[in-house]
């Protein structure tokens, strides 16, 4: 194919894959929103979309060469653990103090860059070198993801507990409303569970390769946050799945949640699948299989996973019948053996630098860019709208949507588009009408963008 040719189905030809890549840079937490860090969240988009389209058209993978070749996954790995700091800290003072933003686009932007992040990390890590190369940010990395799961799992059981004493949950305590603090803090619900679900498929891919990297990785994974018990739990509680009011069985599949039959019930989904593999690894690999420490209380959460392996499920992944066989001989016999290394346990340093950077100032840096880069007048605003609309109206873009668009209000699937910002889709008219209050005002803005764009 001719490099004419393969770059109609591109976002971003392999000389700017290299330029982006080449220019990628870490930013502190004072610059987040600056007009530099808004130009690289354009680039990450952009690096995101190809390396998705590369990966899907077997094609060569520019944007995965250009980061192990430039050495830049340590600055992804340090530009995902700012955002997430930045969410935790700035974000939740952003309550505390009151703010009123007078548009939440630009916050929302910011909230989106860690699930950009993810994505592409989601990409390329698929691949040995991508994971080889981030050498000592992998212990951030590693670090970050016990964080997220272990914030999800907590509000799961939190959420679960809530419904069954039949309280208000946490997600309906995060109704939409006119508060646009509040709105935001529902759409971060969202981004951070998907985000949790891509963390499934990078912790595989880590697992992966414990054999070509460090033994601090595998202790780590093992024992410092026991990652074992936490993919139990996930498996246990089925995070990806839920029930409407009406017993509907539905499954979070490819960004979407997708009703279930009863006969695709056992039928595993990829996130699912994910987590069984790296569960087989973890308990069954020799290199892990004595540096996991049993006690009785694992032991019996480990045993859990037995009443999950049915022929229906060991037949989609024949490798988990070795697994199978290995819980029920661990449930009569004594734990293997743990053996135990004196190992110095390195420290997540992109982590606590940041922290340590800014201790005891974050309410001061939440003020600060709340009378600043948060709160921009309206031609910057729509400035920012600009580009966004323009980085996602790529038309190669349609290759990666293998379904119609769901109606912004019933979720049902949508012909119909609005006419003035051609962003949001419709099922018919009524819901239009319906959800207009909450699209008014993102409505407006992508209007006033699309009218100040010239006509190519």
């Amino acid at each position: 194919m001719s490099a004419e040719n393969s770059s109609q189905g591109s976002v971003l030809l392999p000389t700017e894959v290299e330029w982006y890549v080449q220019s990628l840079q870490a930013f502190s937490i004072e610059e987040i929103a600056s007009k530099k860090w808004s130009n690289q969240h354009e680039f990450l988009e952009k690096l995101n979309m190809q390396a998705i389209i590369s990966a899907s058209a077997n094609e060569t993978e520019y944007v995965k060469d250009s980061l192990v070749t430039f050495e830049k996954m340590p600055i992804l790995i340090h530009e995902l653990v700012t955002i997430e700091l930045w969410n935790e800290k700035i974000f939740s003072q952003l309550f505390k103090i009151d703010f009123k933003p007078k548009n939440s686009f630009i916050i929302y932007l910011i909230l989106y860059h860690e699930a950009t992040l993810v994505n592409l990390l989601e990409t390329v890590l698929f691949h040995s070198e991508v994971v080889i190369s981030m050498e000592d940010s992998i212990y951030d990395l590693i670090d970050y993801i016990q964080r997220k799961m272990s914030h999800q799992i907590r509000n799961f059981q939190l959420d679960r507990e809530a419904e069954k004493a039949k309280i208000k949950s946490i997600e309906e305590n995060h109704q939409l409303s006119d508060d646009p603090l509040k709105e935001l803090s529902e759409q971060n619900r969202k981004i951070q569970f998907e985000i949790l679900m891509k963390l499934y498929s990078i912790l595989r891919y880590i697992i992966d390769n414990l054999s070509n990297l460090p033994f601090g990785v595998t202790n780590r994974i093992l024992n410092k946050h026991d990652f074992v018990m936490i993919l139990v739990q996930s498996i246990d509680l089925s995070l990806w799945s839920k029930t409407d009011k009406d017993g509907k069985l539905f499954k979070y599949i490819e960004n979407k949640w997708k009703p279930i039959s009863t006969n695709e019930r056992f039928q595993l989904t990829k996130i699912e699948g994910q987590i069984w593999i790296a569960l087989y690894e973890l308990l069954l690999n020799p290199q892990c299989l004595q540096k996991y420490d049993y006690t009785e209380f694992k032991k019996n959460q480990v045993l859990k996973l037995r009443s999950h392996l049915n022929e229906i499920v060991i037949d989609q992944i024949p490798n988990l019948g070795h697994l199978q066989r290995f819980l029920e001989q661990l449930a009569i016999s004594e734990s293997p053996a743990y053996k135990s290394d004196l190992i110095i346990e390195p420290v997540a340093e992109i982590y606590e630098g940041i922290v340590a950077k800014y201790k005891g100032k974050w309410k001061e840096l939440a003020k600060s860019q709340a009378n600043t880069v948060l709160n921009p007048d309206d031609k910057e605003i729509q400035e920012k709208a600009k580009r966004w609309t323009e980085t996602f109206s790529n038309e190669v873009l349609e290759t990666l949507i293998d379904e119609p668009a769901k109606c912004a209000e019933c979720g049902h699937p949508a012909p119909k588009r609005c006419s003035r910002c051609q962003n949001e889709w419709y099922c018919r008219r009524e819901c239009q009408v319906k959800n207009w209050p909450k699209h008014k005002k993102a409505c407006d803005l992508f209007y006033e963008t699309l009218k100040s764009t010239p006509k190519k």
